[in-house]
């Protein structure tokens, strides 16, 4: 994906030569090495350009087959892939893993897609170079080094129409061999947006947020061979929390503080690349209401890497590292203050023979944690070309995850006796592609396997408490399919159509029910439409059946929306570019839930406005 084709609003293929500078993305040497999965998915820039003023979790709702568990806009918004849980699916922050050590999770509604420059998903498990919870996927975030890049200047205005604003700026410059990227967003209103319940119509209440924050980016190409990379990440999130339907409203709000640091060195030598990283990161939850009293959490992450990849030859390569990953916590709901050390280890060798066109990987990690050992985990993966445009691709993996600090230690249900989730993830994939004159073509069908041992569940042990258990065998199976396709009608003229589908189980292997909050089925169909500087765009959603009770007695009904961006961009110059985008949002008025009485609201519209200032 082409960054300033993401930063240019939309201008399609009449973007100045400045603009067609290919970036360099701010990768770990994991990623760019060991980075083989049967299905890899990039976000492309038509799909992040029609959501610039959203967040994250919008952009894989609507361009993903993974299925979001959102409790209503401004309100939690977590991932499932292929039928899991959320903190079975690590974020991976320029390299590293953003997951928070309390709770497992990332709240994708509090990540503007404004503050990313390329997303990617890898999809399966890969618990031998990801480590603890790579167990059905993974996010990759990455930002970008745009070398050669002039000043630039852009901005960012958008609003909703139930009361919702984001502003928001980024300052890019590259001087010799330093380079410095800014951003820095504001996102307020009340969010009392409209819903329907038993067929009567309400604006939602105690739903407000006032979030902000800013990134920052140096890097400093030394020589040839050496370069350093800074980032800071800081965001705040002041949201007020509405009570579901069946609740009674007791004013309950949140305040979270999350920074994200991190220094890289990358070396790069005749037979291969060294990368050494150190990282910390600073979680807070500050949580009150009218019911319960008013609750802290803290966390603290440090995080120390070196890794080295070696060439031996054109066919054989090794990769290895080593990773000591310390966090504590000190919050309210424990006895006492927390904490928890991983050291770990890896190595994968890689053979590549282009004349065949086939390579494989393989490799094992090991893992201490707070003094005692983990079982090893192995990897495998295969690619083979069958044809002339058709690819094939397959993996295995052991997988693991370790309980959370509040799987274990909170005081009114923790468990300090559950054991680490452990399992096999196995998936395969066909790919195939063609580009035949004005038409292009492409095409994944990729069938998974995964199998959970020690699955951990939180379960009602009284009408007031919940606590963690070891559930026992879980299975989760399933077919994918993402197909896109475009058709040139003139140079300034396509349309581009995608289909994205998702056919699951997952069950528990004592009954053989679906797990709850876990559809079966998902289709999303995206269309678009581009001429000159006008782009139209239709997404339309099919969400399927999910159950709320793991006996199957309750479920939230199955469902489909649809919505509508059009967009249009101005150049006036090199120098100046302006986008204006207009969107509506549930287009069909459709009443839905995707959790259970969060309401998720009626057709709504945004309009977002971008500028950029390019010196000369």
């Amino acid at each position: 994906m082409n960054l300033m084709a993401v930063l240019a609003f939309g201008q399609n293929m009449q973007a100045d030569s400045s603009q067609k500078l290919q970036p360099i993305y701010i990768k770990s040497l994991r990623l760019i090495n060991l980075n083989n999965a049967s299905v890899i998915q990039s976000i492309s820039a038509p799909e992040l350009l029609s959501r610039q003023g959203s967040s994250m979790a919008e952009v894989l709702q609507e361009n993903t087959p993974v299925f979001i568990r959102n409790y209503g806009y401004g309100g939690l918004a977590t991932a499932s892939f292929r039928g899991s849980n959320a903190y079975h699916t690590p974020v991976i922050w320029n390299g590293i893993n953003i997951q928070n050590p309390m709770n497992g999770q990332i709240d994708f509604s509090s990540i503007p897609v404004f503050m990313s420059d390329e997303i990617s998903l890898q999809y399966g498990g890969n618990g031998g170079v990801w480590g603890s919870g790579a167990m059905a996927g993974l996010l990759f975030i990455n930002s970008a080094i745009a070398t050669q890049q002039k000043p630039k200047i852009e901005l960012l205005a958008s609003a909703f129409d139930y009361g919702i604003f984001q502003n928001a700026i980024k300052i890019s410059f590259n001087h010799k061999k330093l380079f410095s990227s800014t951003k820095v967003f504001n996102n307020f209103g009340n969010n009392n947006f409209e819903y329907e319940y038993k067929n009567n119509t309400y604006f939602q209440k105690n739903a407000g947020l006032n979030a902000h924050g800013f990134q920052q980016v140096f890097s400093f190409q030394k020589n040839t061979n050496n370069s350093f990379t800074s980032l800071i990440w800081y965001g705040e999130n002041d949201r007020q929390i509405a009570p579901n339907l069946s609740a009674i409203p007791n004013n309950a709000s949140q305040k979270d503080k999350n920074l994200r640091a991190a220094i890289t060195w990358n070396n790069k030598t005749l037979k291969g690349h060294n990368e050494i990283k150190l990282s910390y990161f600073y979680d807070e939850i500050f949580y009150e209401s009218n019911d319960i009293p008013k609750s802290m959490s803290k966390s603290y992450t440090f995080n120390l890497s070196a890794e080295k990849n070696i060439h031996f030859n054109e066919k054989n390569s090794i990769h290895l590292g080593i990773i000591d990953w310390l966090a504590f916590a000190k919050v309210d709901g424990y006895e006492k203050s927390v904490y928890q050390n991983r050291f770990s280890g890896f190595v994968y060798y890689k053979y590549q023979n282009k004349k065949h066109q086939f390579s494989q990987q393989f490799g094992i990690r090991n893992e201490l944690v707070n003094e005692r050992l983990i079982p090893i985990m192995p990897s495998y993966y295969l690619q083979k070309t069958l044809f002339k445009n058709i690819l094939f691709k397959a993996n295995v993996a052991r997988t693991y995850r370790l309980p959370t600090f509040n799987d274990l230690y909170w005081k009114n249900g923790g468990n300090i006796n559950l054991q680490s989730e452990q399992g096999w993830s196995s998936d395969c994939a066909l790919n195939f592609n063609q580009k035949q004159a004005q038409l292009s073509f492409d095409f994944t069908l990729s069938m998974f396997y995964r199998n959970t041992e020690n699955y951990i569940q939180w379960i009602p042990i009284n009408a007031a408490v919940f606590s963690p258990i070891n559930i026992g065998n879980v299975t989760a199976k399933g077919v994918e399919l993402i197909a896109k396709s475009s058709y040139q009608f003139s140079k300034n003229t396509n349309f581009q159509f995608n289909y994205l589908g998702s056919f699951l189980t997952t069950v528990d292997n004592k009954n053989d029910f679906q797990l709850i909050f876990t559809p079966r089925i998902k289709h999303v169909v995206n269309l678009f439409y581009n001429y000159k500087s006008f782009t139209l765009k239709y997404n339309h959603i099919y969400t399927g059946v999910s159950f709320s009770k793991s006996d199957l007695s309750e479920w939230n009904n199955d469902f489909e929306i649809g919505n509508l961006v059009v967009s249009k961009s101005f150049i006036f110059n090199e120098q100046n570019n302006l986008s204006l985008q207009f969107g509506i949002n549930n287009i069909w008025n459709k009443s839905y839930l995707i959790m259970p009485d969060r309401p998720m609201p009626l057709r709504n519209f945004q309009f977002t406005i971008q500028y950029s200032i390019t010196k000369k």
